[in-house]
C-alpha cells in the first residue's frame, strides 16, 4: 500500500534536506521525501493523508523505558498516587484510605508513587503503619522511583515472604508484587497492548525495555505479531537470561543487557563522591555511599556478555558510580576490543564534564533523564544537592564532549512524554518555583529533538531503519499541532500530538 503525506512541514534529520513538504511511503518504507510537487508526481494512486499544515517529525524513540513493568501498573488494583496529582502526604493518605474503605476484605491493593521528598508529611511506611492502615487487605506501597517497595503483613503472607516488609531492587519487587497484580497470563498481552496505545499517544514509535525478563519476552513477541502492536520494542535483558544479540526483527529485537552500578538519589542509594544535603526527608534514607555494585560484580557481567556481542547499558546516577562504570568499560574494551560497541550509561545524573570527556574517548554513549529537572528540580536544590543541582543531567557537557546522547522518561517513574524531555533540556526550569537549574547547561531545540529521535535510534543499533525521514527507512512519524522549533520554549511540552504513524499506518489520532 502506498501512502502520500501532504500539507505538513517534515523535520527529517537529514542534513542534505532538513525540511520537506511531502512524504511518500510504500509498503511501510519511505519511498520519497521532498518538495510537494516533486513527491506528488511519484505518488500515482497512493492514498493521500492531509496533515493539515502541522509539523511531522520522525517518531519519538524512548531509549530507556519499562513497558512490561508499566503495563502491570495499569491494572485496576494499582492506584497511582504520584506527586503530580497528590502533592502532599495528607493527599496521599486520604486517597489510600478512600480506596481501602471501598475494597473488599482480602483483596490486594498496590499504591504506586510514594515519595517523601516530593510529598511532605508522609510517615515512614513501616510494616506496622501499613498493618494499621490496612488490617484486612494485602497492601504494597511502591516508591515513585519504583526500585523500593513496602508491604504489610497480609501482603507478605500472600507472597510467602517472611519480612521485614521493605524490598529493594527488581528481584525483591517482583517477589512482593507479582502475587498481587499479575492476575493471569491471559491478561498480559492485553495489558501490553494498552501500554502500546499509551506510548503511541505520546508520539513514541520505538521503545527500549530495560530489564525485559525472559518470562515476558513471549508476551512481547505475541503483541509484536498482533494487530494491537503500536510500537517497536528493543529488549535489554537482566544478566544471564537466554537469547542472542540481534535476535528478532524490526518490531521486536534483543539489543542489550541491563546492569546496575548504584541506585537512585530519591531512595538514598546512589553513589556520589559527595554527601547529600541534610533534610528531614533525606534523614530517612539509609545512605549507602559506596556503589551498590562492586568492580568485580560489574566485570563479571561484562565478561559474561560483552565478548558474545552484547551491548551493555549500565544504570549509574552518582558520579562515583559513573567512575566505576567507566573503569569497568575501559577494562572490557582492553580485554575484548570492539570498534562500534555503543556501551551505554543510564541516567547520568551527577556525571561531570570530565567524565563525559572520558566516555567520549572510550566510545561510550549516555542516556539522560532531563524530565527530572522539571519534576524534581526544587527538591534537588532545596533538599538534596544545593548548588550542585545546577549541573544535574548536563546534556550540554555531554554534547560538547562529542557524545551522541538520548533522552528518556524512564516510565513509569515519569509519564512517557518526550516533549517534556525536550522542553526540560532546552529550559532546565523546575516545575514548582520556576527556577532554572544551570542555564549554561541548556541545549538547543534541534539538539533535544535529535536526542529523542535519531540519536536514540543509533544507541539501539536501529538507525539504519528508524530515527530520520529518508528513503529506505520505516515511515514512522509523529505529527505535532505546533512546530517545537518555533514554539515558546516553556510551552513545548504542551504541544499536542495530533497523530502517530508506524510504517505508514496510523496508530494514534487525537480525539
Amino acid at each position: 500500500m502506498d501512502v502520500l503525506f501532504v500539507n505538513a512541514t517534515f523535520v527529517t534529520n537529514d542534513p542534505a534536506r532538513p525540511r520537506a513538504e511531502a512524504l511518500l511511503a510504500s509498503e511501510g518504507l519511505i519511498a520519497a521525501v521532498g518538495d510537494h510537487d516533486e513527491v506528488t508526481r511519484l505518488a500515482g494512486d497512493a492514498t493521500v493523508v492531509d496533515l493539515g499544515f502541522r509539523t511531522a517529525l520522525p517518531g519519538f524513540v524512548e531509549a530507556h523505558g519499562h513497558p512490561t513493568r508499566d503495563m502491570l501498573l495499569r491494572q485496576p488494583d494499582v492506584i497511582d498516587v504520584r506527586a503530580m496529582d497528590y502533592p502532599t502526604g495528607d493527599a496521599v493518605l486520604a486517597r489510600m484510605r478512600e480506596v481501602l474503605q471501598r475494597a473488599e476484605p482480602h483483596s490486594p491493593r498496590v499504591f504506586f508513587g510514594w515519595d517523601p521528598l516530593q510529598q511532605p508529611g508522609l510517615p515512614d511506611p513501616t510494616r506496622d503503619f501499613l498493618d494499621e492502615l490496612a488490617p484486612n487487605n494485602p497492601v504494597v506501597v511502591l516508591h515513585a522511583a519504583v526500585e523500593l517497595a513496602y508491604a504489610n503483613s497480609e501482603a507478605l503472607r500472600a507472597a510467602g515472604l517472611p519480612g521485614p516488609g521493605v524490598m529493594r531492587g527488581a528481584p525483591g519487587l517482583r517477589a512482593i508484587t507479582t502475587p498481587l497484580i499479575r492476575e493471569s497470563a491471559a491478561d498480559l498481552p492485553w495489558l501490553l497492548e494498552r501500554e502500546h496505545q499509551a506510548l503511541a499517544a505520546a508520539g513514541i514509535t520505538t521503545v527500549a525495555d530495560l530489564g525485559l525478563s525472559q518470562d515476558l519476552w513471549a508476551v512481547a513477541e505475541d503483541v509484536a505479531r498482533s494487530p494491537g502492536a503500536r510500537v517497536r520494542m528493543r529488549s535489554y535483558a537482566p544478566p544471564g537470561e537466554p537469547g542472542r544479540p540481534g535476535e528478532g526483527d524490526a518490531m521486536l529485537r534483543r539489543t542489550g543487557i541491563k546492569a546496575w552500578a548504584d541506585g537512585g538519589p530519591w531512595t538514598g542509594d546512589a553513589a556520589f563522591t559527595f554527601d547529600y544535603l541534610d533534610s528531614e526527608a533525606g534523614r530517612r534514607f539509609e545512605r549507602r555511599t559506596p556503589p551498590s555494585a562492586t568492580a568485580g560484580e560489574l566485570r563479571e557481567v561484562l565478561a559474561g556478555h560483552f565478548p558474545a556481542g552484547w551491548q551493555v547499558a549500565c544504570h549509574a546516577y552518582g558520579d562515583a558510580a559513573v567512575d566505576l562504570v567507566l573503569d569497568v568499560y575501559d577494562w572490557a574494551l582492553r580485554m575484548h576490543p570492539r570498534p562500534d560497541h555503543r556501551l551505554r550509561i543510564e541516567h547520568c545524573g551527577a556525571m561531570t564534564p570530565g567524565q563525559y570527556g572520558r566516555a567520549a574517548e572510550l566510545g561510550v554513549t549516555c542516556s539522560l533523564f532531563p524530565a527530572e529537572i522539571y519534576y524534581r528540580g526544587d527538591v534537588m536544590l532545596d533538599e538534596l544537592f544545593g548548588p550542585r543541582a545546577g549541573g544535574w543531567c548536563d546534556a550540554r557537557s555531554a554534547l560538547d564532549a562529542g557524545l551522541r546522547i538520548s533522552f528518556h522518561n524512564d516510565s513509569p517513574v515519569t509519564p512517557p512524554r518526550p516533549l517534556r524531555n525536550i522542553q526540560s533540556a532546552v529550559t532546565r526550569r523546575a516545575l514548582g518555583s520556576g527556577r532554572v537549574l544551570g542555564p549554561e547547561h541548556r541545549v538547543s531545540v534541534d539538539e533535544a529533538v535529535r536526542a529523542q529521535t535519531i540519536d536514540p535510534a543509533w544507541q539501539l543499533f536501529s538507525d539504519h531503519e528508524i530515527g530520520s525521514l529518508i528513503p529506505g527507512k520505516y515511515a514512522d512519524l509523529v505529527v505535532l499541532e505546533e512546530d517545537p522549533y518555533t514554539a515558546e520554549p516553556d510551552s513545548i511540552a504542551e504541544i499536542g500530538v495530533y497523530a502517530t504513524f508506524l510504517a505508514g499506518v496510523q496508530t494514534y489520532q487525537r480525539g
